[in-house]
């Protein structure tokens, strides 16, 4: 009843207050007088809904519901919930979307099963985008028994943690790593553009019995998909909705006796670290610092930067302030913060680390491969950019548990070009120093040169990076 009350827009102290309404609205002639009371301390919501709950009368009922509504009309306090996050507008559009909801059944891949339906269930998706479409992603995710009737093991990713509920065991684990399909698939989103779930679906191969997606013809958003692959269960729809939860929703809610079993590393129970940047290419030395938050929060006190020297005569550098290259002679050129942090990973964003390289590959059209490494906990993902002179192969090694890029290898052909390398910081107490933000002047402020995406670490393979640019 909850999950279908958020749906409709309606938050968790309005459950208390339906039971309670509809319990005296329903009661038979002869039960007028008495008293139908829903405790407020068992369902955990607030002294409001409480009093709603207990009204004594039908008429003392229709007294609060009249006086929420007068004070809900004047902006006043609304009896009902919470203070809401500021609604979308209406009509829906691209850049209001604050949520999205749906749920996906997965298809056994076992052709000699009897059933076509997966064991591990339907998964049902809730994202909450606190700055807009192009911001970060919070997550809740709730896996089902295939028929929908019991819940299995969920997920939380908020602005501070990653969190997974482990239902057989019952208890929470607290992790370092977002989450990454096990079959190495892109994550994809109903807000993702047709032009980039087609390049992906040209990539990745879509699964047969998929019907179109259906789309809105004035935001472009998807609105539905039919799933055509289950036989016990034709024509399943996924039913994508937005705008239909809050912040509240994606806030840790699990019971205080479940125990939590904590797996983060010292970094990521800080939130946030510092990193090096260390490596070759085309004949020149690579080195580097910067700054890198895993959550929401944490960026809010230790924002993204990074300072990378290329050989003795090119910096570049990111910050939330700008972005710039900067060669021997001392001219910057200024580009659009985070130009230079597309190929790496950003986890405050919301992503796994291998659907960020891979989705920003994407964005620029060039295809890619994914691939599980010796190293059974790493994953090899290669960017493979061909241009009509030349090829140049990004090769990621990613640590999948720890949701890290450990280093990109580039090639051109068979011939390796360089690699760069990731140093991640434990312990960043001291280093204040040595780990000091970019100052962006006043000259990286003016008119930017558009970025390029993920082809600036394609153009600092061929030892292009600067010398393009007048």
């Amino acid at each position: 009843l909850r999950r279908q009350l958020s749906h409709q827009g309606l938050k968790k102290g309005v459950l208390l207050a339906c039971i309670g309404l509809f319990g005296k609205l329903t009661a038979p002639a002869e039960a007028a007088s008495s008293t139908v009371t829903v405790s407020a301390a068992t369902a955990e919501v607030g002294l409001t809904a409480a009093i709603l709950g207990t009204a004594g009368s039908k008429a003392g009922i229709v007294a609060v519901v009249m006086i929420a509504a007068a004070l809900a009309g004047m902006g006043g306090l609304s009896l009902f919930s919470k203070p809401s996050p500021p609604s979308a507008p209406s009509p829906l559009q691209r850049g209001n979307v604050r949520s999205f909801h749906f749920t996906m059944q997965l298809q056994n891949p076992d052709p000699n099963a009897t059933t076509s339906l997966s064991s591990k269930g339907a998964y049902e998706h809730w994202f909450y985008l606190p700055d807009g479409v192009a911001g970060p992603r919070w997550m809740r995710m709730q896996r089902w028994n295939p028929q929908q009737t019991e819940k299995l093991c969920s997920w939380l990713q908020d602005a501070q943690a990653n969190y997974y509920y482990d239902s057989g065991a019952n208890c929470i684990h607290i992790s370092n790593c977002r989450v990454c399909w096990s079959n190495l698939r892109v994550r994809r989103l109903p807000t993702d553009s047709k032009k980039f779930i087609d390049f992906l679906s040209l990539v990745e191969g879509d699964a047969v019995g998929f019907s179109e997606y259906t789309r809105d013809p004035n935001t472009s958003l998807l609105t539905s998909l039919v799933d055509y692959r289950f036989v016990n269960a034709p024509q399943f729809e996924t039913e994508y909705q937005y705008n239909t939860v809050g912040e509240e929703q994606f806030r840790y809610d699990w019971p205080a006796n479940i125990p939590v079993v904590d797996d983060r590393d010292a970094m990521h129970k800080r939130g946030w670290t510092y990193f090096r940047l260390s490596g070759n290419v085309a004949g020149r030395s690579l080195s580097g610092r910067g700054c890198i938050p895993f959550f929401y929060d944490a960026a809010k006190a230790h924002p993204a930067w990074m300072i990378l020297n290329v050989g003795d005569n090119l910096e570049i550098a990111d910050s939330p302030e700008g972005a710039y290259l900067r060669r021997a002679d001392g001219t910057p050129v200024a580009y659009p913060s985070g130009t230079f942090f597309k190929g790496l990973a950003r986890p405050w964003m919301g992503l796994h680390a291998a659907d960020i390289a891979r989705r920003d590959a994407a964005e620029q059209r060039i295809w890619f491969k994914s691939e599980r490494m010796d190293n059974k906990d790493y994953v090899a993902v290669t960017v493979l950019y061909e241009s009509e002179n030349d090829t140049m192969d990004l090769i990621y090694a990613i640590d999948m548990e720890n949701d890290m890029i450990r280093d990109i290898e580039f090639r051109s052909g068979n011939e390796p070009r360089g690699s760069l390398v990731f140093s991640y910081l434990q312990n960043a107490d001291g280093l204040g120093a040595e780990f000091t933000k970019p100052v962006v002047s006043a000259a990286c402020k003016g008119p930017c040169r558009p970025s390029e995406g993920i082809l600036w670490l394609v153009h600092l393979a061929e030892g292009e990076l600067g010398r393009q640019v007048p």
